[in-house]
């Protein structure tokens, strides 16, 4: 009996290699419309090592500063040199997010990730074998602009190589290890002084340098480079052998032709009114992710928990609670939505700090008064409440709601905004509480997310289970089909 292939892609080449009985009746074969999970799994899991590693770089601040103001005491330094161990690399962060965007766009997403393991091993390494404050601070700025790059790339990467029924829950997963560098700083500080753990996070850099040499580029940057047979391959990777890709290609390479219709260069279709709409969504996601006041409130646990024994106590219950809430997020994102995730995030967020903002007020009129476990509660339910929303799902749909043409340069433009605004918010509010005022930033958090509240019901679109074609039509025509009934209107005006 002839055999034949089973299917053949338009490059001629046979996908999978299974053969079946020539039959001229029998209608085409279709190849199973099935998708296996390890390949985006692994791309999850080397963004992951990243941002575990970013995690770390950011949290090695609040263990190297007080080790560093001890040795004060015999080194000939002065405390503003080393309060620059902490603000450099958040500084420096802004630079490396404003620098992604142009990397993420011309060399791709995979390779910019890949540029990041050599400068943040160098980084670690000058960090960890020399005492000079100086050469600390150069490691610190080399590192910190790694962090901006990689944060300007993982949201893009993440959510145009994962399907839509999984973005949610993959897309999580770089902000959860995110969340677990900053947990093994403070777990590992108390034990480990602040060479060697310099020396793990320098270690931790060589498997985010391995993993990303076995992921492919996003298949979406391959087509907007006019690689076609390149997308294929990293699709047909992506979603497994056995899996027909022929339709998402075809409407992949569609898209892109509709995109490359709109001319100029990306910075300059930022201002196009038909962007609007998502740039301004993206931002206010941000904005409020950075008014979570998550430095004033581990300020204020300090205040809270003036024992050493107590800080460690609580830092291994905050560990729990972090764990938990986006263990949650992971599960629940691609069940009940994105938005309704945000408005927990919200409620507990308003509950937890107006709550802690009476405590305050009260202790400032009567030093006596004491909330004890009152006061843990609500920093446990406001470390659940940012954990489980604007800090993990703002970064998700930053990726997701962003036009594809404009992608890498707002994403770039956004991260470096959203670092320098980091370091501003940590030292105002945290300067408030020093003055004397330590409610005023807990009730200002409070009213800012009932704001948070009314921008996601009016504003927010939902993205659960749509790709990012639908999200970004569904975005521009809103726009599209106001100017169309605004032109509409004028001609109807005019005629009359």
């Amino acid at each position: 009996m002839e055999m034949k292939n089973r299917y053949v892609d338009n490059s001629g080449s046979p996908i999978p290699l299974e053969t079946f009985p020539l039959n001229d009746n029998a209608e085409p074969y279709t190849p199973p419309q099935r998708t296996i999970l390890w390949p985006e799994l692994l791309v999850a899991s080397a963004i992951s090592m990243a941002m575990l590693l970013n995690g770390f770089t950011v949290g090695y601040s609040s263990c190297a500063i007080p080790r560093l103001l001890d040795s004060i005491k015999t080194a000939d330094e002065n405390y503003e040199a080393i309060s620059w161990v902490a603000t450099s690399a958040s500084l420096a962060a802004s630079v490396g997010g404003f620098l992604g965007g142009p990397l993420i766009t011309y060399i791709g997403r995979r390779y910019t990730l890949i540029g990041t393991g050599v400068p943040f091993f160098i980084s670690w390494i000058l960090v960890a074998s020399t005492s000079n404050l100086h050469l600390i601070i150069a490691g610190r700025v080399l590192s910190g602009i790694c962090v901006g790059v990689v944060y300007s790339a993982f949201p893009v990467y993440i959510v145009e190589t994962v399907q839509p029924k999984l973005r949610g829950a993959l897309g999580l997963l770089p902000i959860a290890f995110r969340s677990g560098g900053i947990i093994l700083v403070y777990l590992a500080c108390p034990y480990l002084d602040i060479s060697t753990m310099a020396y793990i996070a320098a270690a931790l850099s060589v498997p985010i340098f391995l993993l990303f040499f076995v992921t492919p580029e996003s298949p979406r940057w391959y087509i907007a480079k006019g690689h076609d047979h390149d997308a294929r391959k990293a699709l047909q990777w992506l979603r497994g052998k056995n899996y027909n890709i022929e339709n998402e290609m075809q409407d992949l390479t569609q898209f892109q032709t509709e995109a490359d219709k709109t001319k100029g260069i990306a910075l300059k279709q930022m201002f196009y009114m038909e962007n609007t709409p998502a740039i301004l969504i993206s931002f206010g996601l941000m904005i409020f992710q950075q008014l979570t006041g998550t430095t004033v409130i581990y300020y204020y646990a300090h205040r809270m928990f003036p024992n050493p024994i107590d800080i460690q106590s609580f830092y291994v219950r905050i560990v729990i609670v972090i764990v938990f809430s986006f263990v949650i997020a992971i599960i629940l994102v691609d069940v009940i939505g994105r938005k309704m995730l945000l408005y927990i995030s919200s409620a507990s967020i308003i509950l937890s700090t107006s709550t802690l903002g009476v405590f305050a007020y009260i202790q400032e009129l009567n030093d006596n008064i004491s909330f004890g476990s009152l006061s843990q509660l609500c920093l446990a339910l406001y470390i659940f409440g940012s954990s489980v929303g604007y800090e993990s799902i703002s970064w998700l749909m930053l990726g997701e709601i962003l036009p594809l043409k404009i992608r890498g340069t707002v994403v770039s433009v956004i991260t470096g905004i959203t670092w320098v605004c980091s370091t501003y918010m940590g030292t105002s509010f945290v300067r408030m509480i020093i003055s004397g005022d330590p409610y005023s930033p807990l009730f200002l958090f409070a009213v800012i997310h009932l704001v948070a509240i009314i921008f996601v019901v009016c504003c927010v679109p939902e993205t659960c289970g749509k790709t990012l074609e639908e999200i970004e039509i569904n975005l521009t025509e809103r726009v599209k089909s106001v100017n169309n009934r605004n032109g509409a209107d004028r001609n109807t005006d005019a005629n009359l």
